[in-house]
């Protein structure tokens, strides 16, 4: 018995016509299968990750499900006299690069794993609490 490479037992996977190959995933997907031990992942030459939601898209989002649309926003301002000048996508797009930025450096990983810490440290003391209120209830 031979031992094939990786290389050859994806050839065959490939080769079988029940098998999805790249000409049949659409742009925007990716298929992943096994092959023995060996991860392998079908996309096609012009794949297109999807796009990451960053805190100015959040930020737009949630102002839209309170009502709060540029529309809006800009009626708003006329009716009280002011410049009916928005620059929504400007403000969405330097949040973004805010978002970007601490990514890049690291900052979000690091708040979070603050929180992290301090969320478990309140745990803990709120679990030492509830011990010591239990024992003066039973005396």
């Amino acid at each position: 018995m031979s031992i094939k490479t990786i290389e050859e037992r994806v050839q065959e996977y490939i080769d079988d016509p029940n098998v999805i190959t790249s000409r049949d995933v659409h742009p925007t997907e990716r298929k992943e299968f096994r092959v023995g031990d060996s991860r392998v992942v079908v996309m096609p030459h012009n794949y297109i990750p999807p796009k990451k939601e960053l805190l100015g898209d959040r930020v737009e989002k949630y102002l839209k499900k309170i009502n709060v649309t540029e529309e809006n926003y800009k009626a708003a301002k006329e009716a009280l006299g002011a410049l009916p000048d928005c620059n929504c996508s400007d403000r969405k797009k330097i949040l973004n690069r805010i978002e970007e930025y601490a990514e890049e450096h690291g900052w979000i990983k690091a708040a979070l794993n603050s929180l992290k810490i301090r969320e478990e440290y309140y745990r803990e003391k709120a679990n030492e609490q509830s011990v010591e209120v239990i024992r003066e209830d039973s005396k």
